[in-house]
């Protein structure tokens, strides 16, 4: 059954939250988002209305499944509605990643934000969990300047993961950190902590479940089926690096992407660098950002018996069974959960499953490889 706790802002617990349902949409290194349905006319809820320690501004709300924590962060709207005699009160929240994308890297983190005279970037490289673990740490964390801290614990690194450079000045924390764990092996998430009440930062290796979690036709475990196509919105990157007018360095990154007939160039300044590589390097992320959108989307509609936060979690890969015109043949498709949408009431939970790359996080190559399979396998149904 599912419940959710309240704890005030000095993350003190206070106790149950009468709900009478809710949802939320979690999300693969990125901030989740929940809403909690309250039944306002319950005894249990008129203390959050007299008693001055569930003052509801800076809450914060963790909502299990039995044991196990489906998500947890802090209260950002409260919605009432009074009909009748019935109170419905709606505690919108998102999770504690929001601390990281509330924040901005700077050169020198340990430097007050109008002294960046020290470095001109932000600047580490090593294996993921390392970098992205000390760019939390020390731009939001524990190691924060008091001005920029919050209550967001980052424990000590083990080193897994690729090796990664975040080479970076004055851009989005999370937007840059999602950036280095793309292909890393890692994946970052917050939770609180129900044993100490802290708000914790985590970066873990996806479980593989691709043999052991199939989702298929013939069990009834898949719903609809979309994807989308959007077209590039640019195929040529000039990236300069160091140097002045005609001394700067040069280096043209252009896509391979030539069913669209794009020929959009953009330029990327990166003065930070005069190594060749780098700029390519450079060139070729910002030109990730703008090549071909793909967005295959299979929606679950039973889980046959698994549960999330118990059996699987957002960053864990997992295998999709299509149905093929031959009754001997299977197309399996395996990636990664990026999404999980849940709702639940006093009769259970519903699960809807995004699996693979989506159109906010392209995955290039293997996206379109995808769309080729998935089309292939509708069209044959369609035939057949």
């Amino acid at each position: 059954m599912v419940h959710a706790d309240f704890y005030n802002r000095d993350l003190q617990r206070l106790g149950r939250i009468p709900i009478l349902g809710g949802s939320a949409a979690i999300r693969n290194n990125a901030v989740s988002t929940g809403v909690l349905d309250v039944n306002g006319n319950s005894p249990l809820w008129r203390r959050y209305e007299t008693d001055p320690r569930y003052q509801l501004e800076g809450g914060h709300v963790a909502v299990y499944d039995g044991k196990d924590q489906l998500i947890a962060g802090k209260l950002k709207q409260y919605v009432e509605n009074n009909s009748a005699g019935t109170k419905d009160i709606e505690l919108h929240f998102e999770c504690h990643l929001s601390y990281v994308h509330g924040m901005i890297t700077v050169p020198s983190p340990n430097r007050a934000l109008t002294s960046q005279t020290q470095r001109a970037y932000y600047r580490e490289t090593g294996p993921a969990e390392t970098v992205i673990k000390d760019a939390v740490r020390r731009h939001v964390g524990q190691d924060a300047r008091a001005e920029n801290r919050n209550p967001i614990i980052v424990d000590l690194s083990s080193g897994r993961g690729q090796n990664v450079t975040i080479n970076s000045r004055f851009q989005n924390l999370l937007e840059e950190l999602q950036d280095v764990s793309k292909n890393s092996g890692v994946v970052f998430f917050s939770y609180l902590d129900p044993e100490t009440s802290e708000i914790r930062f985590g970066v873990r290796e996806p479980n593989d479940y691709t043999r052991s979690i199939r989702l298929r036709e013939d069990n009834g475990s898949l719903g609809n089926i979309s994807y989308s196509l959007e077209a590039p919105t640019a195929s040529r990157v000039l990236v300069a690096g160091q140097g002045e007018g005609t001394d700067r360095m040069l280096r043209l990154v252009e896509s391979d992407q030539t069913d669209w007939e794009v020929k959009t160039l953009i330029f990327q300044d990166r003065r930070d660098t005069e190594e060749a590589d780098e700029l390519i390097k450079a060139g070729e992320d910002t030109l990730a950002d703008h090549v071909e959108k793909q967005s295959i989307t299979i929606d679950t509609e039973t889980l046959a018996g698994l549960k999330y936060g118990r059996d699987f979690r957002v960053g864990d890969l997992i295998t999709v069974q299509l149905n093929s015109a031959d009754r001997n043949a299977k197309t399996n498709i395996s990636d990664t959960l990026q999404r999980v949408e849940l709702n639940w009431d006093e009769t259970g939970t519903t699960y809807k499953v995004s699996v693979g790359p989506v159109m906010e996080e392209p995955d290039g190559d293997k996206a379109r490889e995808l769309i080729k399979q998935l089309r292939a396998e509708l069209r044959r149904t369609q035939n057949n």
